[in-house]
């Protein structure tokens, strides 16, 4: 980190951290889909978390459609 912050004319500059193009990301769709399997199966259990959950993703739709 020390190399890629240095101080240029009073301002700091800080050096890309994704040095690779595209970025070099391990693939962990598999991960993705066994959380996703889990919260399903824990939403399918709990109704009242099921509730909670949609009301939730209600507002983060509202949320992003307003720009937030």
């Amino acid at each position: 980190m020390k190399k890629a912050v240095r101080l240029t004319d009073g301002y700091f500059e800080i050096g890309l951290q994704w040095r690779h193009h595209p970025p070099d990301f391990p693939n962990n769709r598999l991960l993705a889909e066994v959380r996703l399997q889990h919260l399903k199966r824990r939403l399918q259990k709990d109704q009242l978390l099921l509730g909670k959950y949609i009301h939730s993703r209600r507002l983060y739709k509202i949320w992003i459609c307003k720009g937030g």
